[in-house]
């Protein structure tokens, strides 16, 4: 199972620290069995993500394998529980790395591809649950404002 969840989240981070459509496509794919197999082994599960959450706890600057966590998350466990031992901390690390980006505002250009990742991975944590949170529409805001900046200079 572990190895299944190793493979999804290299297979999502393409080896020159950018994003795959097509991994994303393949853990799409295996969302079931991984589903299955995380409601099958929690104690695997907890002991995966804790770990890596921890790691990426003290990362400034995320990385896409750190999002792709961060989407495995979102797709593999009940982001509606009230509190959830891997979910709440998922969803506080998205909620803090978006106030940052967002603080760059409209200075985003470089990073609007992993802005849109975790404005999309922070909407899958807390909008089923209608939880608020202010850093994604801070984040929203800054990625349109970035959008609209080049074309507004011209």
């Amino acid at each position: 199972f572990v190895a299944l969840l190793e493979y999804a989240m290299r297979v999502m981070a393409r080896s020159d620290g950018d994003l795959s459509l097509r991994g994303a496509s393949v853990v799409h794919a295996l969302r079931v069995p991984l589903v299955e197999l995380a409601t099958e082994h929690p104690a695997e599960a907890y002991a995966f993500f804790m770990g890596k959450l921890r790691d990426m706890g003290k990362t400034k600057v995320p990385k896409a394998a750190d999002f792709c966590c961060l989407k495995l998350v979102a797709l593999l466990f009940p982001v509606t529980d009230a509190v959830h031992p891997i979910c709440t901390p998922a969803a506080l690390l998205a909620d803090q790395w978006a106030t940052n980006l967002a603080a760059l505002g409209a200075g985003i250009e470089d990073l609007v591809s992993e802005g849109t990742m975790l404005w999309g991975i922070l909407h899958d944590l807390v909008l089923p649950a209608r939880r608020f949170c202010t850093s994604f529409f801070q984040l929203g805001a800054a990625l349109l404002d970035s959008c609209s900046a080049p074309a507004s200079r011209t």
